[in-house]
Parts: C-alpha cells; sequence; structure tokens
C-alpha cells in the first residue's frame, strides 16, 4: 500500500526502513505510542495547526534534508508516553515551488489523464519531531 503514496521512482521499502528508524527512535526517548493523534487544536482551527510547523522542535534521527516551512508538510501530533511526538508529512519535490517541495494544498491532487483520482503517488518523506524540552536524548551504552 506504501507504493500508491510514495513519490515515483522512489524505493517504498527503503522510505518505509527509513521511517522505521525515526519511529523506533522516538519509542526509546518518549516510550510507547499512546494511541494518541491531534489533527490541530487551536481557536484558529485545525488548518493553520495542519500546515504551520510548530516552534522548539529537535528532529529524530535520520534527519531530512531540508528544512520544513509553512506549508510544506503536514503536521500531526501524535501522544507517546513521556511526551508529543509530531509527524511532518512532507509532499513531493517541486522544482516549481521557491523551496522545492509542494505546497500542502496541491499535495492531494492528483489525477490521471481523464481527470480521475489518480494513486497520490506524493508522499516525499515522513520526519518524526519533538519537543526540544520534553525528554534528554537517550544516552548512549558509555553514558554520554
Amino acid at each position: 500500500t506504501l507504493e500508491k503514496w510514495t513519490v515515483e521512482g522512489e524505493d517504498p521499502t527503503a522510505l518505509a526502513e527509513k521511517w522505521k528508524l525515526r519511529v523506533e527512535a522516538a519509542k526509546r526517548e518518549l516510550g510507547a505510542y499512546r494511541g494518541q493523534l491531534v489533527f490541530g487544536d487551536t481557536w484558529f482551527g485545525a488548518f493553520k495547526t495542519l500546515v504551520v510547523p510548530p516552534s522548539g522542535l529537535v528532529e529524530f534521527e535520520p534527519k531530512g534534508t531540508t528544512s520544513l516551512g509553512a506549508a510544506e508538510a503536514v503536521w500531526i501530533k501524535s501522544s507517546f508516553e513521556k511526551g508529543d511526538v509530531w509527524f511532518a508529512i512532507e509532499g513531493k519535490r517541486d522544482a516549481k515551488h521557491p523551496t522545492g517541495a509542494t505546497p500542502v494544498f496541491e499535495m492531494f491532487r492528483n489525477v490521471d489523464g481523464e481527470g480521475r483520482p489518480a494513486d497520490p503517488h506524493t508522499v516525499w518523506d515522513v520526519r518524526l519531531f519533538r519537543d526540544a524540552a520534553a525528554v534528554p536524548p537517550a544516552k548512549g551504552p558509555s553514558g554520554g
């Protein structure tokens, strides 16, 4: 099922492995996933918090290759035992856009040659972030 979501030309298995490493890093630092997702939670409405990166976050390894600006990813907050994790679902690259990213508004507009909905092929990356102040990074076996 990942094949219809990932950007054409990318290896869905390799992408899934990278995403899995990030989830494992989040679990090591913040414990188990608690089964809660939040899609926007301010009185401004869900839309703003879905497309504007929260401040004060640090990214789990392996890190993405670019910084994310407004409307360059969909942000979803998830609850773990010791804190929250933000998933940034980054859209496919678009050379026509000034930052090289596909704006969120364009991510889900995909039609075939006859104007019918087609497989999305829009997900370039799924990156995970945590609040910088939530929990210090896990120390290695040597204590540092």
